[in-house]
């Protein structure tokens, strides 16, 4: 299945050894996510005669999407204000990480996690 490419290619990318790297590394992942997140919604679109649970986990997937993409989002934001902030202001990366976008992304980690597993014991793996 092209999404189990993508997901594995998306968890095998290593941050960067410098924070020179960091703006090409954030839009690699970006650009990861949204193809991913492609994939799913098209994949969704052969759903309607799936079972309910296989549907939901589809949706879930959407949403840790959408939640990764809001959080890569901000952490380029965020990474430019903590360079541009003297004495560096770690706010700006904590927020990315602990505000209500980064606790939507842990929310919908747990979700996706949860109902992939649910699924795989629905189709008998």
């Amino acid at each position: 299945m092209e999404i189990s490419r993508l997901a594995g290619k998306y968890q095998e990318l290593q941050p960067p050894d410098s924070a020179d790297k960091m703006d090409q590394y954030l839009r690699e992942q970006e650009s990861q996510v949204a193809e991913i997140r492609r994939h799913v919604v098209a994949w969704g679109s052969c759903l309607s005669q799936a079972p309910a649970k296989i549907k939901e986990f589809q949706r879930a997937y959407v949403r840790w999407a959408d939640a990764e993409l809001d959080l890569l989002d901000l952490l380029a934001v965020s990474r430019d204000c903590y360079k541009l902030s003297y004495p560096y202001d770690m706010d700006c990366l904590e927020e990315a990480a602990f505000g209500d976008v980064g606790f939507r992304l842990y929310d919908a980690m747990d979700d996706l996690s949860r109902l992939h597993q649910e699924t795989l014991e629905l189709v008998g793996r």
